[in-house]
């Protein structure tokens, strides 16, 4: 018995030639969450501009990772977060959906981690400072280590680590450890 599965229909937006960012050729307009129209700076056609910031053409995945990214920030309006996002990805310019998710993911981290040391300048109690300024720098850590992943990835590297670990009599343990760090 073979089933009949609909064709998923691809997600239709009006794209419109108008004014965008300083140096980005791509503005939003939403209704919530949802996609309204694409804005292109003009001479981009709406491929290219999604393609050249957000690294894919594909309008849902487009939606989802300016939603998922501009739902995790506070503090300001739902077209600011989107604005800042799209600029930051502009100035990045990455080359597929991954490094796109994995900006966005910087972007998120780096905004909390300064909203949270932001917050301990107002605190007065000292318990509330080490709480806030311990979970920004934990943020802008793992922002780090994001934008590490990315070099990684942008230069294709791999890492090896290889952990040999043996246990002599009298149970002391030797941990040998190799790195390689080739290229792949």
């Amino acid at each position: 018995m073979t089933e009949n599965v609909p064709e998923k229909k691809k997600k239709e937006v009006v794209i419109e030639q108008g004014k965008t960012g300083k140096n980005c050729p791509i503005r939003f307009d939403f209704d919530g969450e949802k996609l309204e129209k694409i804005i292109v700076k003009n001479g981009f056609s709406g491929q290219e501009a999604l393609e050249r910031v957000f690294g894919t053409s594909d309008v849902e995945l487009v939606e989802e990772i300016i939603n998922r990214s501009t739902n995790a920030i506070g503090d300001h309006s739902q077209e600011q977060k989107q604005n800042a996002l799209t600029q930051y990805l502009a100035d990045c310019q990455p080359r597929n959906a991954t490094e796109a998710k994995l900006y966005s993911q910087a972007h998120v981290l780096f905004s909390q981690g300064m909203r949270f040391i932001g917050y301990a300048r107002d605190e007065n109690m000292m318990c509330q400072q080490e709480y806030y300024l311990k979970n920004g720098f934990k943020f802008l850590r793992l922002h780090h280590e994001t934008l590490q992943t990315l070099d990684r990835l942008r230069r294709k590297e791999q890492r090896i680590v290889v952990q040999h670990v043996t246990v002599n009599d009298g149970g002391q343990a030797a941990i040998l450890t190799k790195i390689d760090g080739g290229g792949g």
